[in-house]
């Protein structure tokens, strides 16, 4: 569980990306602290922004 670096979540929003009504929860406590937010940049400059993270 988490995002880290957004690794898995780029596989799994990849195999969503460009279908109607696509979104992927993500559940990492640590996303902002530890991981300084860097799973949900890796994110943002792939373009994915249908995204939620729950801290």
């Amino acid at each position: 569980m988490g995002c880290a670096y957004g690794l898995s979540a780029l596989h799994i929003c990849g195999a969503l990306k460009g279908r109607e009504g696509a979104h992927h929860v993500i559940v990492d406590p640590f996303q902002n602290t530890t991981w300084r937010g860097i799973g949900l940049e890796n994110l943002r400059r792939e373009g994915i922004d249908f995204v939620e993270l729950i801290e």
